[in-house]
């Protein structure tokens, strides 16, 4: 088995003049071959996503609830499951319960499924909840700078569409699928 060894870590706040910032840290570690590598690393807050499934009418197929929102990133509008950054001490559960009600205003019976990173240039988690036999009970309370369009899908659409990866967090909703056995 390969060892890594960290040599050195030094962490940057990029700070925008509205007082955003980011947080970066600069980690050099040493390879298994003896070479030293260096990584920058987004240094990023817990966030919560949601698979929340519809409570199933007779004889139609429960919905998945997703949202529609423009990401900077992609530079363009994301399909994705429901979620947002944890608040600080947050547990992930209540915290996706809250996030569900704020950007779509469905509620539901609500399970803790795991966490997933974001990516392994990360420090933050992704954690699951997933909803089942959710109901609309609420308006959006999205924060000034949130714009979410609320998209209900048939399960067998959202199956096919987390194939294709047109689903932004798709990952979580095979974890949630996986649990009810619906995969």
């Amino acid at each position: 088995m390969s060892v890594f060894s960290k040599v050195a870590e030094k962490v940057l706040k990029l700070v925008h003049p509205d007082g955003f910032h980011k947080r970066v840290a600069v980690k050099t570690f040493q390879l298994p071959n003896g070479l030293e590598e260096t990584f920058f690393i987004d240094v990023g807050k817990d966030s919560v996503q949601v698979l929340c499934i519809t409570k199933p009418e007779p004889g139609v197929e429960a919905d998945v609830v997703l949202v529609q929102q423009f990401r900077p990133g992609l530079e363009e509008m994301a399909l994705e499951l429901p979620g947002g950054g944890l608040n600080s001490g947050e547990n992930p559960l209540e915290g996706g319960v809250r996030e569900l009600r704020e950007e779509t205003g469905y509620v539901g019976d609500a399970t803790y499924l795991g966490k997933l990173p974001y990516s392994p240039y990360s420090t933050g988690w992704r954690h699951c909840v997933l909803v089942i036999n959710a109901k609309k009970v609420d308006h959006q309370a999205l924060d000034p700078n949130e714009f979410v369009t609320i998209l209900k899908m048939p399960l067998r659409d959202f199956r096919m569409k987390m194939k294709t990866g047109e689903i932004r967090g798709f990952e979580l909703g095979y974890m949630g699928l996986d649990y009810l056995g619906k995969l």
